[in-house]
């Protein structure tokens, strides 16, 4: 996932589809507009693309350390803990 300050859009990849969409970021305050996605038929991870869109459409704040963003909802419960890859 990427989110582009100039933009304010995030893109990125739940396995093997492509997902896009906006962003507002207030301080802790993280939200996000709606979301696309390609919605190609893989033989894994389709059930990963619904939890991102849904953690996506729950988040109201984050917090990030490090690799590590993770967002929670408006009752302060975490939706998603992501972490960028070790690429070798």
């Amino acid at each position: 996932m990427i989110l582009d300050p100039e933009s304010r859009r995030v893109r990125g990849s739940s396995n093997c589809n492509r997902l896009t969409g906006s962003y507002e970021l207030s301080g802790d305050r993280l939200t996000f507009g709606q979301m696309a996605g390609t919605m190609m038929a893989c033989e894994e991870g389709m059930d990963i693309q619904k939890i991102f869109l849904k953690a996506f459409a729950q988040a109201k704040t984050w917090k990030g350390e490090g690799e590590r963003l993770e967002l929670f909802d408006a009752d302060g419960h975490s939706v998603a803990t992501l972490e960028a890859p070790h690429v070798k």
